[in-house]
Order: C-alpha cells, then sequence, then structure tokens
C-alpha cells in the first residue's frame, strides 16, 4: 500500500495527502467496473436460461442481423402477393383484386383514386394512361380485360381522362380563396387603388399589394407608374402588369415647405438629418420661393431634389 502511494506522489507530484485521496478514488472506479461486468455476465446468463426454458431450445438462437432501414420490408406494397389472372372490369375490381392480377399499388390506388371522382374507364388502353402503369404488365392483361379496344373507333380520338396524379396544389388547403386572373380587367388609378385590385394583378399577393399601398402612403402617392418598382419585392413580371392595367390620375399629396414643422417634415426621399438640414436654412434664410432655393443647400445632391420636387409646394 505504501508502494503504490509512493508512486501516486513520484507519478503526479502529490502531497500524501492528495496520493490518500487519488487511491481512494481509483479504488472506487475499479471497483464500479467490476461490479458492472458481473452483472451483465449475470444477466446475460440469465436471459439465455430463459430463453431456453420458455422456448424449449437446447442453445441460444444466432443473434440476427439487423438490415439497413432503406433494406426493410417496411411497405405494405414491397411485400409479394401471388399474381393470378382472371376476367375483370377496371371500373368495377376491387383493389385486392387489382393487387392480384399484378398491379403495383401505387397505380392501384391511382385507380381506385380516379373512379371515385366518377372517372370511368372506357377502353382496355385507357389503363396505359395510368401514370407509371408497366408496359408489360398491360400486355399480360390485355386479353382479361372486359373493355373494347380502342383500335375499333375513329383514328385520331383523343382520350377522354388522364389519370396521372395531380400535384398537391395551394387550392387543397382548407380555407383557401381561389384568385382569379380575368383577361379583362380594366386599368384602374394606382393612387387610389386598393389591395383587392392589385391582387387581381399577377406576381402580386397579398404582402406585396399591402406592401404597395403603404409605401405609396409613406410617399404622398405615386408620381408615374415606374414608380412601383421602387417598393421592396416587387418583381419585373409585376411591374408589367402594373404598366399594362394602371395609370396615375388622383394627384400626390404635397408638403408645403415653408410652413411644414419639424415634426411633421418626413418622406421616404428625405433622411432625418437632411429634414432638419431643409427646416434650419429657413430659418436662417426665410422662405422658399422655388425648388432652385433648395439647390442652395449644400448637403442635398441633385437626385434627391429632382425626386422630392413633386412632393413639395411653394406657397
Amino acid at each position: 500500500m505504501n508502494r503504490i502511494r509512493q508512486f501516486f506522489r513520484e507519478s503526479l507530484d502529490l502531497s500524501i495527502a492528495e496520493a490518500k485521496s487519488a487511491m481512494v478514488l481509483f479504488a472506487f472506479i475499479f471497483l464500479i467496473l467490476t461490479v458492472t461486468l458481473t452483472a451483465s455476465w449475470f444477466f446475460d446468463k440469465k436471459a439465455g436460461e430463459v430463453i431456453i426454458t420458455e422456448f424449449g431450445e437446447t442453445a441460444l438462437p444466432e443473434k440476427e442481423e439487423r438490415k439497413p432501414y432503406f433494406k426493410r420490408d417496411n411497405y405494405p406494397e414491397s411485400r409479394k402477393i401471388p399474381v393470378r389472372h382472371f376476367a375483370f372490369d377496371p371500373n368495377q375490381a376491387s383493389e385486392s383484386d387489382l393487387l392480384t392480377l399484378g398491379i403495383a399499388k401505387p397505380q392501384v390506388r391511382m385507380i381506385v383514386n380516379y373512379r371515385k371522382k366518377n372517372g370511368k374507364f372506357r377502353f382496355k388502353e385507357d389503363l396505359n394512361r395510368i401514370y407509371g402503369f408497366q408496359p408489360e404488365v398491360y400486355a399480360a392483361l390485355e386479353n382479361y380485360i372486359q373493355l373494347p379496344s380502342r383500335s375499333v373507333t375513329k383514328p385520331g380520338s383523343k382520350p377522354e381522362f388522364s389519370a396521372k396524379p395531380e400535384p398537391y396544389q395551394e387550392s387543397q388547403k382548407p380555407g383557401f380563396t381561389p384568385r382569379v386572373f380575368s383577361k379583362e380587367i380594366s386599368k384602374f388609378d394606382i393612387n387610389t387603388a386598393d389591395t383587392t385590385q392589385l391582387k387581381m394583378l399577377k406576381g402580386i399577393g397579398s404582402v406585396l399589394s399591402s406592401r404597395i399601398i403603404k409605401f405609396r402612403d409613406m410617399l404622398g402617392g405615386f408620381t408615374g407608374t415606374d414608380q412601383v418598382a421602387e417598393t421592396y419585392g416587387v418583381s419585373p413580371e409585376a411591374m408589367e402588369e402594373i404598366r399594362k392595367y394602371t395609370f396615375v390620375k388622383a394627384p400626390v399629396n404635397k408638403i408645403k415647405i415653408n410652413s411644414v414643422s419639424p415634426e411633421k417634415f418626413r418622406h421616404p426621399y428625405l433622411k432625418g438629418y437632411l429634414a432638419k438640414t431643409i427646416i434650419n436654412y429657413r430659418k436662417q434664410h426665410g422662405r422658399f420661393n422655388s425648388i432652385a432655393d433648395l439647390r442652395n443647400i449644400q448637403t442635398l445632391d441633385e437626385a434627391v431634389i429632382t425626386k422630392l420636387e413633386p412632393y413639395l409646394e411653394f406657397d
């Protein structure tokens, strides 16, 4: 024991008290490992005895090899069903009959769904229009289908249905109200339009229509239809519709530059510090007589002045 303690002191550079604590800790860990391994061996042996006793085996069964998830037989359609051919009408055959005939389960499901929607198979060849229906399966079943052949009808006639599964559409959502894009949309004034009118245009939904209205109100109205493109999120497709179906007639709301208070002087084209600069210049130099007076303010560039001019009134 003293040798072990001396080993801990020299190897780990510990004091006598620390060496004793380390010995106790390692002894405790060793005890836990011993108990765990012994218990595991005992319970495994006991489980084996239970299996042998309960099931009458003379030895433990070999451990079953676990298959990867993608190779497991998880789906009913992957289970083998004995194939048997018999005369049938695809308009009346049950789901189990169709499976017995050798038709794959996804195609059986499409046939059943098509019939539920009051669809009807008129000719043998109509089965080939089921999405994914295998040609070899049709060839094997052709003589058993109790329907006339399309070959006796007029050449070039179009099929009366398509049983290809329809992709999930937004219209299948509960409470969905379809939007109809009519070709006969009457032109309207973009400055007086509401969200309902804007949503009639392709590329404009509820969010974008509200955003256009909000930006219009912040500006005080649009001076031209092209100005709508400054709204965040407007696509080229939406702009094409706006140019086609809207116009500007109602005048914009103007700011009285010589009497507006500093608190109410706000506009999307003016940053806050520029608005304060204009008010301060007015206090120092008096009223503005025209847009030319604004050009005397050096911090205002020409682009801002040009965009802001239609919204200013020099009374």
